[in-house]
C-alpha cells in the first residue's frame, strides 16, 4: 500500500501545470518567435503601457503585472509579442512604451493609425516575411503554415502563427478575409518599409549619412577643386587680358599683282609700305 500510495504521490503533476513534460500555455517551445497574440489585442495591451509610462520607464515587474495582468510567464510572453510589434522597448529595469506605441496612441485620423498598424505588424520578422511572399495574392491558412514551418516557427505553433497573421494584417489594412484565407494587397501599396525590425523614429538613426552631409559636400567640393584646371595668371589677379600680339609676316599671306601701267614711283612705295610693316 505505501509503494502504491509513493507512485501515485511521484506521478501527480505539477498544480496548474498538467503534463509536466509540457511547458506551460503560452510558454516557450522552441523555433524563431513571432508575436503571440493578434494586433488588436496587443494594441489594447499597449494603450496600458503609454499610460503606466508616461512619466518614466517602469522595471519588468510592475509591467507584467500592472500592464499584463500577469507576473509569470503569461506575462512575459505578451511583453515580448509587444516587442515584437515594436511597441515595447527596455531591458528588464526599464520597461516603456516605444514612439511608434505613442504615436498610435495619439493618432487622431483613421488613415494616420492604420499606417501606423502597418508598420507594427511589418515591424515583426516573421510576419514581415510572410507578407513579403504573398502580398499581393489570396492565400489560406494552409500556405501560411507551410509557410511559418519554413520559416523555423515551431510545427505546432505554424498554425497560431498563420490565423495571428490574418487576424493583424486585417487590422492594419494589410489585406481583406476571403473564406479561410485573405486577400493582402501589394506591397507597393503599404507605403511601409518592410524590414522585419522596428523602424527607428531618431531623425540620424533614420538616415544616418543625413548627419555627415554637410562633410559630404565640402569633401566634394574639394574634388571638385582639385579636378578642375588651374586658373591662368591674369584670372587669378584681377587683370584685365593682355592685347593681342602685332601681326607677323608669319600670320598673313599677300598676292601681288603688278600692272605693267603701273607708274613706278607708286610700285616703289607700296613696295616701301609692304616691307616696312613685314610683309615682304
Amino acid at each position: 500500500m505505501a509503494d502504491a500510495e509513493k507512485v501515485e504521490k511521484t506521478s501527480k503533476p505539477e498544480e496548474g501545470n498538467p503534463d509536466p513534460k509540457k511547458p506551460p500555455r503560452g510558454g516557450r517551445k522552441g523555433g524563431t518567435e513571432y508575436p503571440r497574440m493578434p494586433l488588436k489585442t496587443a494594441l489594447e495591451y499597449a494603450d496600458k503601457l503609454v499610460s503606466k509610462t508616461h512619466t518614466g520607464s517602469q522595471p519588468a515587474a510592475t509591467i507584467l503585472a500592472g500592464v499584463f495582468n500577469s507576473s509569470g510567464t503569461r506575462g512575459a510572453v505578451r511583453a515580448a509579442a509587444l516587442r515584437k510589434y515594436g511597441l515595447l522597448e527596455g531591458e528588464k529595469e526599464a520597461y516603456t512604451a516605444t514612439q511608434l506605441a505613442r504615436d498610435i496612441d495619439a493618432a487622431a485620423e483613421e488613415q494616420e493609425r492604420k499606417s501606423l498598424y502597418r508598420r507594427a505588424v511589418l515591424s515583426d520578422k516573421i510576419f514581415a516575411q510572410l507578407f513579403e511572399t504573398f502580398h499581393g495574392d489570396l492565400v489560406t491558412k494552409a500556405k501560411l503554415r507551410q509557410r511559418a514551418q519554413a520559416l523555423k516557427v515551431h510545427p505546432d505553433l505554424s498554425e497560431e502563427c498563420g490565423d495571428f497573421f490574418i487576424q493583424s494584417a486585417e487590422t492594419a489594412g494589410l489585406g481583406v478575409r476571403e473564406g479561410e484565407g485573405i486577400r493582402l494587397i501589394a506591397s507597393s501599396d503599404a507605403a511601409v518599409p518592410i524590414t522585419g525590425e522596428e523602424q527607428p523614429t531618431d531623425d540620424a538613426e533614420l538616415n544616418p549619412d543625413e548627419a555627415s552631409s554637410s562633410d559630404e559636400v565640402a569633401s566634394s567640393d574639394a574634388v571638385a577643386e582639385e579636378t578642375a584646371p588651374p586658373p591662368t595668371l591674369n584670372a587669378t589677379i584681377g587683370q584685365k587680358s593682355s592685347p593681342p600680339r602685332p601681326r607677323t609676316a608669319a600670320d598673313v599671306t599677300v598676292n601681288l599683282t603688278v600692272d605693267s601701267s603701273l607708274d613706278g614711283d607708286k610700285l616703289g612705295k607700296q613696295l616701301e609700305l609692304l616691307r616696312r610693316y613685314g610683309l615682304i
